[in-house]
């Protein structure tokens, strides 16, 4: 099983694939040591149960000797899609359409050797199956961790170098290779293919449509707060959520500001403050003024007997 990374699903360089392909004579990918033009294979494509043999390659004008790729106009045009000048009936009277690149491209993608042009991998793996061993090979789905082991390996590894190391490049270089050899052994790496598998063989029995929540160690628990708005969608599987009860009182509250204020509000609103605030001091003097009155009203009575 392979991820989805766009070197799994590597071409040949030559290889009939048609987004790559351009559209006049003599193009193609370079050889990366030679730099000459690498040629089409010849190829077999079928229409209404009839299998055709097609050249990809041609004299070139102007050099007998040598042979050229042929591009999509051609191609096109020798499959009787349009014709050699890249027109076809517009569908109404006698009238033709001149077709663009991309107009092209989609109409022989739908040819059957366009259409399954395998990739390198896909290749690799049926000529093994033409001799006497046997393989099956599959994509793993995009997004899953778990269903690939060496990703559990890199986690075991990373935290291992951070725990050793002192965050520098110096200690970075001493504890990297330490934690490749040391941070996972060959129990533990047993232990995540074995995982692996099993999730995959799940995900094969429940397909696409299947429901996640039937197989438990497949469920995603999620254990912070902020994740119910992806329960609420549907989004998670029977996970568990801690309550915002959970993590006690909020003694502190954020400050939020909710766009611009206008000036003419801030302003009566602090001459309403500072209306308050004397208010405030006002009764706090009278206030004070009273009890020193009423405290001289009190007298002595050892002094009224005098």
């Amino acid at each position: 099983c392979y991820d989805n990374a766009r070197s799994h699903k590597k071409r040949r360089d030559n290889a009939l694939h048609v987004a790559t392909m351009a559209m006049k004579d003599g193009c193609g990918k370079k050889d990366k040591v030679t730099g000459e033009v690498q040629l089409y294979q010849d190829t077999k494509w079928e229409r209404a149960g009839v299998t055709t043999n097609q050249e990809m390659t041609m004299v070139d004008p102007a050099d007998p000797s040598r042979r050229i790729n042929k591009g999509l106009q051609r191609i096109g045009a020798e499959r009787g899609h349009w014709d050699e000048h890249g027109r076809k009936p517009s569908g109404t009277g006698t009238s033709t359409v001149a077709l663009d690149l991309a107009a092209m491209r989609a109409v022989l993608q739908k040819d059957s050797d366009f259409k399954y042009c395998k990739t390198i991998l896909e290749e690799m793996y049926e000529n093994l199956a033409a001799g006497a061993c046997s393989f099956e090979m599959g994509y793993l789905a995009k997004f899953w961790c778990s269903l690939a082991w060496i990703e559990q390996y890199w986690q075991d590894t990373k935290a291992d170098a951070r725990e050793h190391c002192d965050f520098t490049m110096p200690g970075l270089k001493k504890a990297w290779p330490r934690a490749l050899r040391e941070a996972c052994p060959p129990d533990r790496i047993r232990n995540y293919m074995q995982r692996s598998l099993d999730h995959v063989h799940a995900l094969i029995e429940l397909g696409r449509d299947g429901n996640l929540a039937d197989i438990p160690s497949l469920r995603h628990k999620y254990k912070s707060h902020r994740r119910a708005e992806l329960i609420r969608l549907g989004l998670a599987s029977e996970p568990v959520v801690r309550q915002r009860g959970d993590w006690g009182p909020i003694k502190h509250a954020r400050l939020v500001r909710v766009g611009a204020v206008d000036p003419s509000l801030r302003d009566a609103a602090a001459a309403a403050a500072a209306q308050a605030a004397a208010a405030a001091a006002g009764a706090n003097l009278g206030g004070e003024a009273e009890a020193e009155a009423e405290a001289k009203e009190e007298v002595d009575p050892m002094a009224t007997e005098a």
